[in-house]
């Protein structure tokens, strides 16, 4: 079985021989590549903390949907309408004008009433034809039972900027948190991880109880701060301490994690109708899995080991050979053949910061690949809310749209997976951009009833290869920058990628006016960094993570127009080894 492996000591002794210096890559390759219980229950760690994020981050989907609404009467409608024999919906007939929508058809107006007075009876016979913005306010169309927040704070009218605001405001606050991902480089994963995910709770509560607007869109961005960054800090964790062939497998698991929360989260919709009731289940969703977690997470034992706190390190590489069943002393061998000199970790210490960092990606050979990245980002982040929050393509039913959203999910990041695996990352991430690209230019040409079915598919698989993008940016950011960058790398990819979903409700709320633009121009941007990606990240596959930024620059594997060319098995790598096959 795969967590009984064989003793390596006869090679370790070989190693400790020779005179090069040894790498925690290959430390881990003789006590990571089993994947035993140490690395079994990282896994559902990383699985687990994924699904929280999704919770908090999709319930707009279901917490500000459209539904239809008017101008509400006064009270004293009520008691005319008893007076007279006539139903209140016939008395709207009177008292609400007709308009055309955008389409073309004739409709009951939204935000604008007839200027009467609804204190006489005879108001109903008025001939006026006067019409004024609503003035007792507005009656939804919501099912019993039911509540939304954009009923609730009427962010309708002359108040619709509230909800791409509102929205805006989780993006803003993501922006923001992502650079708490930076904090992981410089106090350590673990205490990071456990501090946003207490946050990430309390927040979430926090929104639930929002007494008016601005109360409500402040949560929304203090929640915004708190999510992800533990999503970010798992994924970094789970690539720093196993070893390369089992990178790709342990990192999906966040992802299927994602998609799986959409579905709950369709679920919790189902049986909380109440806005108020489902952020709070959201809540006390994330507290059942993130607090158990507390007391398994590790700690990394490459970011230790670099830290300068090599004791510590030592004990979480025995800790790992000890669950993994992997017997043989790592002390002498690491004390004697690690390449991190301790002379240099005061200098370590300073790389870690974010200026630091853009320093280092942005001045040297690095910054076209990064900026590659970093585009990456944007137009994903972009695109994805845009099209999980505000599409109608899946179908007309809001539950049923966010859990097909889901499970679209999962059979592209299976693809994703294999992708990644067999073709490389950079060409895995052309593929699924361009496939959403053309995606998104498709789908607003399709608009026959006959064909609402092949539209449903087309919407499928864009939305899928959205979601796989994200899987495979996140190889791009960790496997292309140093180890003490690292984090803080895919904290500013993040930051990117918020600063897109940011733009999402706007861009959505552009074609309420103009159809055809959001598609059109998502379609476009896709295409784009597609061929920025193609042309200037290299193929990192089956390759040790760089630990310095020379040992990253020294990667010029670059595909260019070679879509067909297979760089990473005609190479070796910076130790002259040839690649590692991942699981």
């Amino acid at each position: 079985m795969v967590w009984k492996m064989e003793c390596l000591t006869i090679f370790v002794n070989q190693l400790i021989t020779t005179k090069n210096n040894m790498k925690i890559d290959e430390v881990f390759e003789h006590i990571g590549s089993n994947f035993g219980k140490y690395h079994k229950v990282l896994y559902v760690i990383v699985f687990l903390g994924g699904m929280p994020n999704a919770l908090l981050l999709m319930h707009f989907a279901l917490t500000h949907y459209e539904v239809d609404f008017h101008c509400r009467l006064p009270a004293a409608i009520a008691d005319i309408s008893e007076q007279s024999g006539v139903t209140y919906e016939e008395l709207i007939t009177h008292a609400i004008p007709m308009e055309k929508n955008p389409s073309g058809n004739w409709v009951r107006s939204q935000c604008l009433m007839y200027d009467r007075n609804y204190s006489s009876i005879s108001w109903k016979n008025s001939t006026s034809n006067k019409t004024i913005e609503c003035r007792y306010g507005y009656h939804f169309y919501l099912e019993k039972g039911q509540t939304t927040a954009v009923a609730d704070f009427e962010m309708v009218c002359d108040r619709s900027w509230m909800v791409p605001v509102s929205v805006s405001a989780v993006q803003a606050g993501m922006a923001l948190g992502s650079f708490a991902g930076s904090l992981g480089d410089r106090f350590g994963r673990r205490p990071i991880f456990i501090c946003a995910s207490v946050a990430q709770i309390a927040t979430t509560a926090f929104a639930a109880v929002s007494w008016e607007y601005y109360t409500y869109a402040l949560a929304n961005f203090f929640a915004g701060c708190t999510t992800l960054v533990n999503f970010v800090i798992a994924f970094v964790l789970a690539s720093e301490v196993i070893a390369v062939r089992w990178r790709n497998f342990i990192a999906i698991s966040s992802f299927f994690a994602f998609g799986l929360g959409y579905c709950v989260d369709a679920a919790l919709g189902l049986w909380f109708r109440r806005w108020r009731d489902f952020m709070w289940a959201v809540a006390a969703c994330s507290a059942i899995i993130y607090i158990p977690t507390f007391w398994f997470l590790p700690e990394s034992a490459r970011w230790l080991m670099i830290k300068g706190r090599t004791e510590e390190g030592i004990k979480e590489l025995k800790k790992m050979a000890t669950q993994n069943k992997c017997e043989f002393s790592v002390d002498e061998f690491i004390k004697t053949k690690m390449s991190f000199d301790a002379d240099d970790n005061e200098e370590k210490q300073k790389e870690t910061s974010v200026l630091e960092t853009l320093k280092i990606l942005l001045l040297t050979k690095l910054r076209m690949r990064c900026l590659s990245v970093y585009l990456v980002w944007f137009v994903t982040g972009l695109s994805y809310y845009v099209i999980s929050l505000y599409s109608k393509s899946f179908s007309d039913n809001r539950l049923l749209n966010l859990f097909l959203a889901g499970v679209s999910e999962f059979p592209a990041l299976f693809a994703a997976y294999f992708a990644v695996k067999l073709i490389g990352r950079p060409k895995a991430a052309f593929l699924l951009m361009f496939t959403c690209g053309s995606s998104c230019l498709v789908l607003p040409f399709i608009t026959s009833k006959e064909l609402s079915t092949f539209r449903t598919i087309v919407a499928m698989i864009g939305k899928g290869a959205i979601s796989a993008i994200f899987y495979a940016a996140y190889f791009l950011s960790a496997e292309t920058t140093p180890t003490l960058q690292r984090s803080s790398c895919i904290s500013i990819a993040s930051f990117c990628a918020r600063v897109g979903g940011f733009g999402a409700p706007f861009l959505a709320y552009l074609g309420k006016t103009s159809p055809l633009t959001p598609n059109l121009l998502m379609g476009g941007a896709l295409i784009c960094a597609a061929f920025m990606c193609i042309f200037f990240v290299p193929e990192t596959r089956g390759v040790p993570l760089p630990d310095t930024t020379d040992e990253a620059i020294s990667n010029k594997r670059i595909y260019h127009l070679h879509l067909c060319r297979d760089l990473s098995m005609k190479s070796k790598d910076r130790f002259g080894n040839k690649p590692a096959v991942e699981l």
